[in-house]
């Protein structure tokens, strides 16, 4: 599973735990996320789907991940009770940085942090640039950037915008 918990002056990065693996889960309707102002038409373009609670409220958001021939081969799901993450599918097979599919490979990338940074960064410039998040977080970015230099050197330019708080700044 994927978790994050808190850690002496924020949140700290992503960590996997070990766990049985689980089937690819990849559940709910493609929706909105109005505590997050995500439009529908956002979620959509991501292939993000969420889950509601008996209430209404969104209880889940899933994050597709595909494999280099666009299949969805893994996710990763965030519980919004508790901001706790596990992945699903097949959690050993290669896959490409969330939100890939949807680039065109040219022009002005943006790389985030998560999968949220992702919705959130296409939404506030309408869809205009690219954008995709490392898989694990900022702890795992300098490994995830050196594995997708293919990929991210068709770009002209590249923006790297992650949080920078005290735990993470080093990483970057």
């Amino acid at each position: 599973g994927y978790r994050e918990g808190p850690t002496e002056g924020g949140a700290s990065p992503p960590q996997f735990s070990h766990s049985k693996p689980r089937a690819l889960e990849m559940t709910g309707v493609i929706s909105g996320i109005p505590e997050r102002r995500i439009s529908e038409e956002v979620c959509r373009k991501y292939g993000v789907t969420v889950e509601f609670d008996t209430t209404g409220k969104i209880s889940k958001h899933h994050y597709p991940y595909y494999d280099s021939n666009k299949n969805i081969v893994q996710s990763k799901v965030r519980t919004v009770e508790g901001k706790k993450f596990y992945k699903t599918g097949d959690t050993s097979a290669s896959t490409l940085l969330f939100g890939q599919n949807t680039c065109s490979g040219k022009g002005k990338l943006t790389v985030v942090e998560g999968e949220l940074d992702v919705l959130a960064v296409s939404e506030m410039f309408s869809g205009k640039f690219d954008v995709v998040s490392v898989r694990n977080g900022a702890g795992g970015a300098k490994d995830c950037i050196k594995d997708n230099l293919e990929f991210l050197s068709s770009y002209e330019e590249i923006v790297l915008m992650f949080d920078m708080d005290e735990k993470r700044r080093p990483l970057i």
